[in-house]
């Protein structure tokens, strides 16, 4: 962990005179909370049973991380590198669990559907979708979902409790030895408190939002136990259906030091069940047929459930880690409203019904100058049922497709760093990856065994030019894996026409230089820049589409790019701003790709959906430590749509804020989201769909809006 002065902490507990924790808690509805009163809901009141007998003279001290204040010269390998600690995230107006990622300099969360839905991100020139080629973890969990029934590499952080973060550690481009699957344009590393401080938190707010949130720790034998729970509900902006969010978040975690390290065991529980405004057509909402908080398809919705216990062991000189976890979803969407079926309609259901368990460990060994690196990465995923369905009403119609996937991966990887100067550092590392497939489908021909192996070769160099400035130069090598229902599928589930099956591992391979100025003149001032040049191929991007059951096709890609951030403090003020330019293009064109088909022939050369202009600015004023007040603007450009151009989003700006009051035991924040009231598109895509009222389908830009203005407030009671 990093204290707020950036130095190292090994221990993971400071025994001081008796100050305790924080249990943050909202009033959902009394017959919603004593529905949830099974163990798990339980959680807090064994913390606080527990803490009543707890050694008065002995307490914890929650350790805050200011990540952005931190000199990161001597602990990164790129530029493009970074921390964001609790400190920072409890500074910023948070919409939904998902935006602690948007911290991320240059990194975009968006949401395009219902609340539980796993977020849109943003990053390096990639639509990264739900999660690929962008690998995310917590306390060593992997949290992408392989072959998930709506899309590769899903990563849903609906389950997060922001609160209960440490700290995040972001890598952006396939530079870390650690990185593997999904790590195309970069990789973070969520890590969970130790310890917390004990309060109970109730929020309300706009749109029917309602929040509880409860946590603590206590001393527990010769460690800590740390409990958090959450409750929520939200209706959400829209005209014709209301979210109904009814969700539930767990967290049981004990940690104490052993072996000269620290050991922690986490339990986690969520459900959550919602109903979802999907995109709408541009056309009908121009038009005046429907509002933009309207929705087409009001039975649109999901059910989402996860379950996990994860075991961690960190030392100097080894780091040890293993998981298991059970998720479930169902999910119905309806994009196309009535082009495939003017009766019933176009509504699918997507299932999801997994298991996964893996582990993790490294093996750090110093010879002479040089420090060595060992890790074994080992990772099973049964998905007892991924299916595809047609609905209505959420009602099974027709079964596209349903399957039976197991997949397992091992990777290891050798990664050796010297300091051949007092200003040269060097770090270099071989990575070798291989997955097994097998999928048993409800149809023969659909199923299948498939294998793969890919080396990784990753190297970089840093140089001290001053006191202050550093330079960064790196190589590496990463990839996705696809959907393996499209790597060992031949047929096309819904026509049944016969096509290529995709490759399993798709190469990814980039280069960045950069530099970094760190300055502090004292405590309360300081200065923290980077400035960053990339470029990432990738080969063919052949993908399996969720939403409709098939292969995709797509071709290779070169992005570069131009990133600078910086941070600057003093005295009450800090100020904040990020710039994130990108340009996405596909290598050559259908015909020189050797794709025979006229639609595809006639594709341009746009990576459909890339972001090319993220710029975020934030002020924080912090006059005392009873008050805090911030702002925040983020920007994002006008994007193609398609790989012609001839289909471009607008631009989207929305502006945060936050004001919070500490008084003794007592907190009490307002947050205004989207406070100039923007109107503009959350997230935009081209495609062809059909409305009831239409005689033919068409092909337009559909939207989903930023939700408009929202006022929440928190009242915290610490004890």
């Amino acid at each position: 962990m990093v204290s707020s002065k950036g130095c190292r902490v090994q221990q993971y507990f400071i025994h001081r005179r008796h100050s305790s924790v924080a249990i943050e808690c909202q009033h959902r509805t009394r017959a919603a909370l004593a529905a949830y009163l099974h163990p798990w809901a339980l959680v807090v009141l064994i913390v606080s049973s527990l803490h009543a007998s707890a050694d008065p003279n002995h307490s914890l001290e929650q350790i805050e991380v200011r990540g952005l204040r931190q000199d990161s010269r001597l602990s990164s390998n790129t530029a493009s590198s970074g921390l964001v600690g609790n400190a920072d995230l409890a500074q910023m107006a948070l919409q939904r669990p998902g935006d602690v990622l948007s911290t991320i300099p240059g990194m975009v969360v968006t949401q395009h559907s219902g609340s539980g839905k796993a977020n849109q991100y943003f990053l390096r020139g990639f639509n990264l979708d739900h999660g690929t080629d962008f690998a995310v973890s917590l306390d060593g969990m992997p949290l992408n979902q392989r072959s998930h029934g709506h899309g590769q590499g899903y990563t849903d952080l609906n389950f997060v409790i922001p609160e209960l973060l440490q700290q995040l550690s972001y890598q952006k481009g396939p530079y870390s030895a650690e990185a593997g699957d999904f790590s195309a344009a970069g990789s973070v590393q969520l890590a969970v408190q130790n310890l917390t401080r004990d309060s109970l938190a109730l929020s309300g707010g706009s749109f029917g939002y309602q929040r509880l949130l409860a946590k603590g720790d206590t001393r527990l034998g010769a460690g800590n136990l740390l409990g958090g729970l959450e409750i929520q509900g939200y209706d959400g902006p829209w005209r014709n259906v209301e979210e109904d969010v009814d969700k539930h978040s767990a967290l049981l975690r004990y940690s104490q030091p052993w072996a000269a390290g620290s050991l922690s065991v986490m339990l986690m529980s969520y459900q959550n069940r919602w109903h979802a405004a999907d995109q709408l057509p541009l056309r009908a909402v121009q038009r005046g047929e429907l509002d933009l908080f309207d929705t087409v398809d009001p039975s649109s919705g999901g059910d989402s459930r996860r379950q996990s216990v994860s075991f961690n062991f960190k030392r100097s000189d080894l780091q040890l880690s293993a998981y298991y976890l059970q998720h479930r979803l169902q999910l119905w969407s309806n994009f196309s409203y009535f082009l495939a079926d003017p009766i019933r309609g176009d509504q699918f259901e997507q299932a999801d019904d997994r298991a996964a368990w893996g582990g993790n460990v490294e093996k750090r060994l110093e010879l002479a100058d040089w420090l060595l690196r060992l890790g074994l990465q080992l990772q099973q995923d049964d998905i007892g049922n991924v299916g595809l369905y047609q609905t209505s009403q959420r009602q099974r119609l027709n079964t596209v497709r349903q399957d039976h996937v197991e997949q397992r991966s091992q990777a290891v990887y050798v990664a050796l760093e010297r300091a051949w100067t007092e200003r040269l550092l060097w770090q270099g590392s071989v990575r070798l990856d291989a997955m097994q497939m097998t999928n048993r489908s409800a149809l023969a021909q659909h199923s299948g065994d498939a294998s793969d192996q890919l080396p990784s070769l990753k190297t970089s160099l840093g140089y001290s030019l001053t006191e202050d400035w550093s330079l960064y130069g790196a190589f590496g090598q990463a990839f996705h894996s696809n959907d393996a229902r499209g790597v060992v599928t031949q047929p096309d589930p819904s026509s049944d026409q016969p096509f290529s099956a995709v490759p399993m591992l798709v190469r990814t391979q980039g280069a960045e230089i950069g530099s970094r100025f760190y300055r502090q003149w004292h405590a309360q001032q300081g200065l923290n820049l980077s400035l960053a040049v990339w470029q990432l191929g990738l080969d063919s991007e052949l993908k399996y589409v969720g939403d409709a059951g098939s292969n995709e096709p797509s071709r290779a890609s070169t992005r570069h790019g131009i990133e600078f951030s910086s941070f600057y403090w003093q005295n009450d003020w800090q100020y904040d701003l990020h710039i994130a330019w990108s340009n996405a293009r596909y290598n050559d064109s259908a015909i020189d790709q050797g794709v025979a088909d006229d639609e595809m022939a006639a594709e341009g050369s746009a990576v459909e959906g890339a972001v090319p202009l993220v710029v975020t600015v934030g002020v924080r004023y912090a006059p005392s430590d009873q008050w805090l007040w911030s702002l925040q603007h983020r920007h994002i450009a006008g994007r193609r749509l398609d790989s012609l151009g001839q289909y471009q989003s607008g631009a989207s700006n929305q502006v945060n804020a936050q004001l919070t009051w500490h008084l003794q035991q007592w907190l009490w924040q307002v947050e205004l989201l989207n406070l100039l009231n923007s109107r503009d598109a959350d997230m935009s895509y081209a495609y062809t769909s059909q409305l009831a009222s239409e005689a033919n389908a068409q092909e337009d830009i559909h939207l989903h809006p930023l939700e408009p203005r929202a006022l929440r407030l928190q009242i915290r009671r610490y004890f």
